[in-house]
């Protein structure tokens, strides 16, 4: 029997199913922030496919608060990051419990803080972007 993912229909940051943080990022520098907002697949089947993605609004130096919105590799985010305790796990989300409290994690503090922005390049999934002012 195929197991299923509670992590599958997308969500807004502020219901995000992880967040995710490192804090001098190794390779860009600064801070940095993946909200999860969808996994397209099962734990099971992302730990043994070394090309497991998540759709993420990732904040960092190089984009304004709204960040940028795409696929990243999970390995690209699990290798350097480190998990922070404010999402709502899928867990959570599985059990129907989202409503009110959902909106309160993570803190939109995290997603109102102010970030400088550069024409600096962003690998999402091996393409570059680049955020412009």
């Amino acid at each position: 029997m195929a197991t299923w993912n509670p992590c599958a229909k997308t969500v807004k940051p502020d219901q995000a199913y992880e967040v995710w943080r490192v804090d001098d990022h190794p390779e860009y520098g600064g801070e940095w922030t993946w909200y999860v907002l969808k996994k397209y697949q099962t734990p099971e089947k992302e730990a043994a496919n070394s090309y497991a993605r998540w759709h993420c609004m990732v904040t960092s130096p190089n984009t304004s608060v709204r960040g940028d919105w795409g696929g990243v590799y999970v390995t690209d985010i699990t290798s350097i990051a480190y998990k922070l305790v404010l999402g709502l796990s899928c867990a959570y989300h599985l059990a129907g419990r989202g409503g009110d409290q959902a909106s309160q994690s993570p803190p939109l503090e995290l997603l109102r803080q102010s970030q400088e922005r550069s024409n600096y390049s962003v690998k999402f999934l091996g393409t570059p972007w680049l955020s412009f002012a």
